[in-house]
């Protein structure tokens, strides 16, 4: 096993409370682990609230993980974070197919519009979560840039509420953000008119506005799968770079 930011445990992992989140957590694992550990924990380890796991770190137990009042949560890769995005498609074109009749169609597909992009501005908030928590120069790196901001007494918690208060379809910001840890976005003018659109159907219940009044927008099927599309094509583009960034990394 070749990994520098491996924590050994010689007992078990257990989660008596709290939340704790890491690169990856393995039960019953070989010696191989222990020998390129930078931290070797004696025993068990019981983690409360008061335990800080490190995010980039994974936490290697010769026994077993268990969780009785608390959680485990593991950062996996960006390819898992891709994973959920195309599951969450999947379910709206699903549920695009339901059969139903009067004004619940375009009612539903009103919905389904913000579903899908409720699943874009997601794919890129955990993306750039996953991204800087499971890479120990790009957390410190982060840490550093917005030391002002950040809670040093529940560091790691307060690096993951930063990121996740950022706004997923503030694209020019989430242009700074990725570029900061040198991944660079695709044109994000391809996407500003469904960003406009987003607008309308969050902020407006589906309605745009034309001179002194609202006026309702039409929501059809073809219209739903226009959407995908370009979202869909965006989200690859962005994981084309994402390959990029990895490759330089490695």
């Amino acid at each position: 096993m070749n990994n520098n930011n491996v924590i050994y445990v010689t007992g078990m992992i257990l989660a008596k409370s709290g939340h704790h989140v890491a690169k990856n957590w393995i039960c019953l694992a070989n010696d191989s682990y222990k020998d390129n550990a930078i931290q070797v924990i004696d025993g068990d380890l019981v983690m409360t609230n008061a335990y800080k796991t490190t995010p980039y770190c994974i936490y290697a137990a010769k026994g077993g993980i268990t969780c009785t009042y608390g959680n485990i949560e593991w950062l996996g890769n960006e390819d898992l974070v891709l994973q959920r995005y195309i599951d969450e498609i999947e379910k709206i074109k699903k549920l695009a197919n339901l059969s139903l009749s009067g004004d619940l169609v375009e009612e539903h597909l009103k919905c389904l519009n913000a579903g899908v992009f409720a699943a874009f501005e997601s794919f890129h908030i955990e993306l750039l979560s996953t991204l800087i928590l499971s890479d120990k120069s790009k957390y410190e790196g982060y840490i550093i840039r917005k030391s002002n901001n950040l809670d040093r007494d529940n560091l790691m918690e307060s690096v993951y509420q930063s990121i996740h208060y950022i706004l997923g379809h503030k694209m020019p910001k989430l242009v700074t953000e990725f570029k900061e840890i040198g991944v660079i976005l695709p044109d994000t003018k391809v996407i500003n008119e469904e960003i406009n659109f987003r607008h309308d159907v969050i902020h407006r219940s589906g309605k745009k506005i034309m001179g002194n009044h609202l006026e309702k927008l039409s929501f059809t099927k073809d219209g739903l799968d226009e959407l995908i599309e370009k979202c869909n094509t965006f989200v690859m583009s962005v994981m084309d770079e994402v390959k990029v960034y990895t490759n330089i990394r490695s």
